[in-house]
C-alpha cells in the first residue's frame, strides 16, 4: 500500500519522463519503488499504481493496412474541399 506521502510522490514522478526515457510501465514504477523506497513490488502492482494514479495505456493506433501512401494523403488534403 501507499502512503499519502508517497503516493503524492510517485505522481509528481510520473508525470515527469523516467530516468531510462521512454513511458512509464508497471516495471518501471516497480524499479522506482524499489530505487526510491527500498520495497519490493512486482511490475504488476507498478502497473496497478498507475491506473489508481489516473493513468492509462498509451500505445499509438495502428495504421490500416490498405491506407494511401503520404504523397496520396498529401494530395487528398490539398484538394479537399469539406463539405
Amino acid at each position: 500500500k501507499l502512503s499519502d506521502d508517497r503516493r503524492a510522490e510517485l505522481f509528481a514522478a510520473l508525470k515527469g519522463r523516467p530516468t531510462d526515457g521512454g513511458l512509464w510501465s508497471g516495471p518501471k514504477v516497480a524499479r522506482y519503488a524499489a530505487q526510491r523506497w527500498g520495497v519490493v513490488v512486482r511490475p504488476e502492482t507498478g502497473w496497478r499504481w498507475l491506473r489508481k494514479l489516473g493513468f492509462t495505456l498509451q500505445v499509438p493506433r495502428p495504421s490500416h493496412p490498405r491506407a494511401a501512401d503520404p504523397p496520396t494523403q498529401n494530395r487528398w488534403k490539398k484538394t479537399y474541399a469539406g463539405a
